[in-house]
């Protein structure tokens, strides 16, 4: 089997293989795009809407009376809500614009465009467009005491405060032409601070769960576009001590692979080696020439039955199936 091997190597520098030793077994690096999650039906323009809050009304004691019940009472004379929600809304809705934005997949439409056309009742001036919600920010409070030694015959009761923090969030992607819910999805977060002396010296509801809200964010992303993914495959080990499999082996720790590739091919097409021909498969499925990769491993699990064949075949079929979804994707989105 004859390939243009230093046109497919040429590429996997673009890829982004690499190759690591260890003492039992080489593993391959490499980094595959992955298709959008979301099916948007060939989209190539969106609009980010701001996340509407839940108004969650959580009530804490700081320690002293006189102030929460102030607190209390001006937060429902103003109606100024849950600020820590708030900010959680706030921060989702501008890190997705601006990733949306820096990425360039998608043509960014203005919200406040598409939400005035929503409100006269025409047609949103983009293909669609993400709105989401807060469904709840709830926090509390709890507190733990523990035996503080002051010296060799005393002890004093130490009380602790850790804050908890959980939030539950919706969002949706809606055809502008046909008002019609493409993708919904929910998600729930929740987290805690450590303990503090305090009360007051604990953290806000929105710094303990602002993490989650970054995560949340990124999740969203791979939803909404293409996204790389680094992909871990495994070489077999050869218990033979075959000169030719040794010397593949070499050529692989070296970073050598196209030479590496051309030996495990080799010595399997004369000898018919299982090693030999996995981990020359293995290393076609790093290049991105899947169906080569599937040819021969195919033919390993034919022959053999082998346990990790059939798992290693199950997963080249999984990265045909991806490859050809973001393929369709791409079509989609061409023939807007």
């Amino acid at each position: 089997m004859k390939k243009n091997f230093s046109k497919i190597f040429a590429l996997i520098c673009l890829c982004g293989v690499s190759l690591v030793s260890f003492s039992c077994a080489t593993k391959v690096y490499t980094t595959v795009r992955r298709p959008a999650e979301f099916n948007l039906q060939g989209a190539t323009s969106i609009a980010v809407l701001p996340f509407q809050l839940s108004n969650t009304v959580n009530y804490e004691s700081s320690g002293f009376l006189i102030l929460d019940v102030l607190d209390f009472f001006l937060s429902s004379a103003l109606n100024t809500g849950n600020t820590d929600e708030s900010r959680a809304a706030n921060y989702i809705t501008s890190n997705l614009t601006s990733r949306v934005s820096a990425s360039g997949y998608y043509n960014l439409v203005s919200s406040s465009a598409v939400q005035n056309a929503l409100k006269n009742g025409t047609t949103a001036p983009c293909d669609a467009y993400l709105t989401g919600q807060i469904l709840d920010f709830n926090y509390n409070t709890e507190s733990r005491d523990y035996k503080k030694k002051i010296d060799d015959e005393t002890y004093e009761t130490v009380t602790e405060y850790r804050r908890n923090v959980t939030v539950r969030v919706l969002y949706q992607v809606i055809d502008s032409k046909t008002n019609r819910i493409l993708e919904s999805r929910s998600r729930k977060y929740t987290n805690y601070s450590s303990y503090y002396p305090t009360r007051l010296s604990m953290p806000s509801a929105y710094e303990i769960i602002e993490n989650d809200l970054d995560s949340l964010v990124k999740q969203i992303m791979k939803e909404l576009e293409p996204y790389d993914e680094q992909i871990e495959l495994k070489l077999m080990s050869d218990k033979s001590k075959n000169p030719d499999m040794e010397l593949a082996k070499k050529y692989v720790e070296n970073n050598l692979i196209e030479k590496a590739l051309n030996k495990y091919q080799e010595v399997y097409t004369e000898t018919g080696m299982f090693e030999a021909g996995y981990n020359a498969a293995i290393l076609y499925e790093a290049y991105g020439d899947l169906q080569t990769a599937k040819t021969i491993m195919t033919r390993l699990v034919d022959a053999t039955g082998d346990k990790k064949a059939v798992s290693a075949l199950a997963n080249i079929n999984y990265e045909i199936k991806q490859e050809e979804k973001l393929h369709q994707q791409t079509e989609a989105r061409n023939v807007r």
